[in-house]
C-alpha cells in the first residue's frame, strides 16, 4: 500500500519561551517541536510489522550513502488536532539541542539500486506513525515524513494494492 508523503511544520513555542525566558530561570530550556496537522494519518496499515521500501535518488555533488541510511520510525503523540514527532530541548547555557523524538527500533538493509528495506525491530503498538529521513545536522528537520496510522480494524484505503483474484 502506498504511504503519501506530508509537510512538517516546526512549532518554536514562542509565546512559551519568550515566558520562560523572562522568568529568568537558571532551568529554563526552550523547546521546539516537529509536527503534523490533523490527529490521524490518511493511510491506516493493518500490520503491526509493516515493512517499507525507499528509494533514494543520487544527489550530485553530495553523499547520497550517507544520507540515504538515516530514516527512523517515530510514534507521534496526538496533541488536539496535531501529531508531535519530535520535540527539541535547548539548553539555556549552551544552546545546545537535545532531541528526544519517538524513534522506534528498526533494521535497516541497503538494497541494489538506491533502494532501502526499514523493518520495526518490534511489533508497533496500535496509534500514529511516521516514516521520516534523520539529517545528520544539528537543530536541522525534514520538512516531509510520511504519516501512517496502526489499526488492524481501519477499512482498506481508496488507493490500497489487493492481491489478482483467480
Amino acid at each position: 500500500m502506498p504511504i503519501h508523503h506530508t509537510s512538517v511544520e516546526v512549532n518554536n513555542h514562542k509565546g512559551a519561551n519568550v515566558a520562560g525566558s523572562l522568568a529568568g530561570s537558571v532551568f529554563y530550556k526552550p523547546k521546539m517541536t516537529t509536527e503534523v496537522n490533523g490527529a490521524h494519518a490518511r493511510v491506516a496499515l493493518h500490520t503491526d510489522k509493516p515493512v517499507f521500501y525507499v528509494h533514494v535518488m543520487d544527489d550530485p555533488g553530495g553523499d547520497s550513502s550517507a544520507s540515504a541510511a538515516n530514516w527512523a520510525i517515530v510514534r507521534a503523540s496526538i496533541d488536539k488536532d496535531r501529531r508531535i514527532l519530535s520535540q527539541v530541548n535547548f539548553t539555556q547555557l549552551t544552546g545546545n539541542a537535545k532531541r528526544n523524538a519517538f524513534q522506534v527500533d528498526a533494521s535497516i538493509e541497503k538494497l541494489d539500486d538506491g533502494w532501502f528495506k526499514i523493518v520495526p525491530k518490534e511489533p508497533l503498538a496500535p496509534g500514529e506513525y511516521a516514516l521520516q529521513p534523520v539529517p545528520k545536522a544539528a537543530n536541522t528537520f525534514s520538512t516531509v515524513v510520511f504519516d501512517f496510522t496502526i489499526d488492524s480494524k481501519a477499512p482498506d484505503a481508496s488507493d490500497a494494492l489487493s492481491a489478482p483474484t483467480s
